[in-house]
């Protein structure tokens, strides 16, 4: 390949993703997609420790946050609106977002289930959220989640369990690594669709019953 081609190559390319990106911040300002997260699972794994013997067991709960969760979490506020939905209880949910969202400033919606019960039994209903389920996404590790909407706005993600945190393995963390830039490239795609309609591109990922 001469110099000529080569320079004409890379520039089309520098085009192409600079008309995607500009694009992009423009749909997030005219037209965001609202992307909802699971915590436990999905971001993050909370383990606590079993007490030895019959000693009465002390608060000793310890996070872990999945390789890659916070920096996809920083690069999706960029591409839509965050929200957490959650069937945790909301003062766990707030020791979390201590950690995760101490400003409050990443996540827009904080849904759990001491304001919506139904949501242990019956999946997450996204109206709750939003009235745009054509602009919606909600990621998490628990496929019978999506039920409410059809399964038609569901990413089934791989679950960050404590056999995984207790592994921590170099090809685990690759996983899992791998595993939130597939997300991140969801968001960014769903959010861009020429149709306007994220489901369009959940259904290359979807996960049913």
């Amino acid at each position: 390949m001469s110099s000529q081609l080569l320079s004409n190559v890379r520039r089309a390319a520098l085009a192409g993703t600079t008309g995607l990106t500009g694009f992009a911040t423009f749909k997030a300002n005219t037209d965001p997609i609202h992307l909802f997260w699971d915590l436990d699972h999905t971001i993050l794994c909370s383990i606590s420790p079993l007490p030895d013997g019959g000693a009465p067991a002390r608060p000793n709960t310890r996070t872990y946050f999945r390789p890659g969760a916070r920096a996809a979490l920083q690069i999706c506020s960029y591409i839509g609106i965050l929200h957490v939905y959650t069937a945790a209880q909301e003062s766990y949910t707030n020791n979390i977002l201590k950690q995760l969202d101490p400003d409050r400033r990443l996540f827009d919606k904080v849904i759990h289930r001491d304001d919506y019960p139904a949501t242990v039994k019956e999946g997450k209903d996204l109206t709750v959220g939003t009235d745009r389920m054509d602009r919606a996404i909600l990621f998490d590790d628990k496929v019978s989640n999506f039920q409410p909407q059809q399964f038609e706005n569901g990413i089934s993600v791989l679950p960050y369990t404590s056999e995984r945190v207790d592994g921590h393995s170099w090809t685990g963390y690759l996983i899992d690594i791998a595993e939130m830039a597939r997300l991140v490239g969801i968001s960014f795609w769903g959010s861009i669709h020429l149709s306007g309609d994220a489901r369009k591109v959940v259904s290359y990922w979807r996960s049913d019953k």
